[in-house]
């Protein structure tokens, strides 16, 4: 599974958390998982780090939980609230791309956590 994380308020409760999406490998779906960093946003603000709201993350190896900004070296780390879960969860199908012109015959398949066409080099990307 492919994921991406990133750090965002959400728009339920305006809290920051670690957006986490993920997609299936074998069905078209998308799984977006927000964890909780247990603090306010304003409060976060406060400590001088609003202007990370929005940055992408990256898991740190062999810390569970903990992120560092892909964009900002100079950040820092940032760490889930370790008694948490998941605090929202959300699951959504990934609709099939429309292909238009002569690429509409092309067979698509959901391979990989993507949707890909057939093409007569093999399996590409689809759009």
């Amino acid at each position: 599974m492919h994921e991406t994380y990133t750090l965002e308020k959400h728009p339920q409760d305006g809290m920051p958390y670690v957006k986490e999406i993920s997609f299936d490998l074998f069905h078209p779906r998308r799984y977006t998982t927000w964890w909780s960093l247990g603090v306010r946003t304003f409060d976060y603000a406060l400590m001088g780090h609003g202007e990370n709201i929005g940055q992408p993350l990256a898991p740190v190896a062999g810390r569970p939980g903990t992120y560092r900004f892909v964009n900002l070296p100079k950040a820092g780390w940032i760490q889930v609230d370790p008694r948490a879960y998941a605090t929202y969860a959300e699951t959504e199908d990934v609709p099939e791309p429309t292909l238009t012109g002569q690429r509409r015959h092309m067979e698509l398949a959901w391979r990989e956590g993507q949707w890909m066409k057939y093409t007569r080099k093999g399996w590409k990307s689809a759009p």
